[in-house]
């Protein structure tokens, strides 16, 4: 929005806090929205997989439910229900208000403390997580489906965003599956014939508090789920044994 037009943007936002009518009929809209968008991803090729992960990877933390929230909860959902957390939570102590432009900071700050400051704080959501325990063991899920090919997640739990560790998993993450050239891709579709073209995803998926590494692997058709995690092993192993080559690494650096 141009810069000429902050005050009525400001305006709208501080409306939100406390002022929305929460429309019985539109509350019935949107939640038939959001339930649509849970039935795209849990009848993609990996959403029920993903599910299931998350509640495995973790018993107590909260990061074991889904970003969407469980469909069940949803469908109970009532109009009033909604209106008592949108009471509870949407205020000020909340929020943050970020401002992008071309605009001088001080009039920024002038601009919301007159459509922020009248508006009552609120209490503060708690913001500790209790993680759980460290991970001893191997934990396993398996999920019968009617796709036409076996696929697997790696799943290892890791740091929050945005330390040390975070920012080597996110080169490692390239370094195992980004590009023809990277080390899953060239052993399980080039080399071996266990996956798919598109068949190897590696991500680093950061968050506050801790994070989740996940190789993802979508099976060629005929080739042995086994062999694929074990190469997958295999390759990681690789990895902690012998250091990796100073052009493999400048490659991933610049991806």
């Amino acid at each position: 929005v141009g810069a000429a037009h902050l005050d009525e943007v400001l305006a709208i936002l501080a409306d939100t806090m406390g002022n929305c009518s929460l429309d019985e009929a539109e509350f019935e809209r949107e939640r038939n929205t959001v339930l649509q968008e849970m039935n795209i991803w849990l009848d993609g090729p990996w959403g029920e997989l993903e599910k299931e992960i998350d509640r495995t990877l973790y018993q107590e933390c909260r990061y074991r439910h889904p970003v969407l929230g469980w469909k069940e909860d949803v469908e109970k959902l009532t109009r009033d229900r909604m209106a008592a957390f949108y009471r509870r939570h949407y205020g000020p102590q909340n929020a943050s208000l970020v401002v992008v432009g071309d605009i001088a900071p001080a009039e920024v700050f002038a601009k919301a403390e007159k459509f922020f400051g009248t508006i009552p704080a609120g209490g503060l959501t708690a913001q500790g997580v209790a993680m759980d325990p460290p991970q001893k063991e191997p934990k396993f899920v398996e999920l019968k489906t009617g796709s036409a090919t076996d696929r697997f997640t790696m799943a290892f739990r890791a740091d929050r965003a945005g330390s040390e560790s975070d920012l080597a998993l996110d080169v490692l993450a390239t370094l195992l599956g980004d590009g023809k050239t990277s080390r899953l891709r060239a052993r399980l579709v080039d080399r071996e014939d266990l996956a798919g073209e598109d068949g190897v995803t590696v991500s680093n998926y950061s968050r506050k508090h801790e994070g989740v590494f996940t190789v993802q692997v979508e099976l060629a058709l005929e080739a042995a789920p086994h062999k694929a995690r074990e190469a997958v092993v295999e390759e990681l192993d690789a990895l902690k044994a012998k250091p990796v080559g100073e052009r493999e690494l400048r490659r991933a650096k610049n991806i």
